[in-house]
């Protein structure tokens, strides 16, 4: 999520039922392969099926790559970010 979220940054979360997320939150998931990393939601279909995305297109991982993320692996929304000085 460069340039906005570093690896040394700060997030506070708040965990919310799958039904209460909506396009454009930033949300910290558990992915299989990749880990716990933070993505943007884009779009969410009907069967809770996230599509998400980074804020940097030039070198995040796409949600192709990404692959079938559910809202189950939502960890939590991010409501707070305290960026860390360089």
């Amino acid at each position: 999520m460069l340039p906005c979220y570093k690896s040394d940054d700060f997030v506070l979360t708040y965990r919310l039922p799958p039904e209460k997320l909506n396009c454009g939150d930033v949300v910290v998931i558990d992915h299989n392969y990749f880990g716990i990393i933070i993505k943007r939601i884009m779009q969410i279909d009907a069967s809770a099926v996230l599509t998400l995305v980074g804020d940097n297109w030039a070198c995040s991982t796409d949600s192709e790559t990404l692959g079938v993320v559910n809202s189950e692996q939502v960890l939590g929304k991010v409501i707070f970010h305290l960026a860390m000085p360089c």
